[in-house]
């Protein structure tokens, strides 16, 4: 028998959680390209503009992005399946421009921006050296860009030339953002990092806005202004 391939949708019933669906609404949903973002924790454009407008025609939907009327990040993206994340900016051709997020119940959610977007926020992962002596970080998202300046767990914001413009630092005391694990969608302040062993990843103790205190993974945060 030949190989079909990797398939281009996937049941509603067995879909991420951060889909955020109705499970017996649709049987099948659109699957979103590999890259970017992990499978759970992002959702394909097409989804994306489904939840913010409202629109259920799915040929509306894929005229309105192969038009070229939907940006992410700053960009015209034509693909149904692009996979959009944490902190992404999506704007359309009206003007109005949302931010995605994560909700409390780990599900996809968003926010409208009031003003002309002209930053997106991302959490520094990676940091490493090229040739040439150069210093790279690179972002929750997959970008890679050159700074010098931005170290692993610092969250950065990048311009529209793909330029870090500011580093927000993470440390005791600093305002944090728990993107992912069972306090998803929680914000609170740093009270105490824990390093992490060879048996154990470093953890943190936050407080969170209504005063509860946890403890979750480091790499779960990413601090906020």
């Amino acid at each position: 028998m030949a190989r079909k391939g990797n398939k281009r949708h996937v049941k509603s019933i067995s879909a991420p959680k951060y889909f955020g669906l109705e499970r017996k609404r649709k049987k099948y949903v659109a699957k979103q390209n590999p890259g970017r973002f992990s499978k759970r924790e992002s959702v394909p454009l097409l989804l994306a503009v489904e939840k913010i407008t409202g629109i259920s025609n799915r040929a509306e939907l894929r005229h309105t992005i192969k038009s070229g009327n939907v940006k992410v990040n700053f960009k015209a993206i034509k693909d149904t399946k692009f996979p959009v994340g944490l902190n992404d900016i999506v704007e359309f051709s009206d003007g109005k421009a949302y931010s995605i997020s994560i909700s409390r119940n780990a599900k996809f959610t968003f926010s409208e921006i009031t003003q002309a977007p002209s930053e997106r926020v991302q959490k520094v992962v990676e940091r490493y050296k090229v040739k040439g002596g150069k210093t790279m970080v690179r972002l929750y998202d997959g970008t890679i860009i050159n700074n010098d300046e931005a170290r692993v767990n610092d969250t950065v914001k990048v311009d529209k030339d793909n330029k870090i413009s500011k580093v927000i630092k993470l440390g005791i005391g600093s305002k944090c953002f728990v993107y992912s694990g069972v306090h998803s969608g929680e914000t609170g302040v740093v009270k105490e990092i824990l390093a992490g062993t060879f048996n154990r990843a470093a953890s943190v103790r936050i407080e969170s806005e209504n005063g509860n205190v946890f403890n979750t993974l480091l790499r779960n945060i990413m601090a906020i202004e």
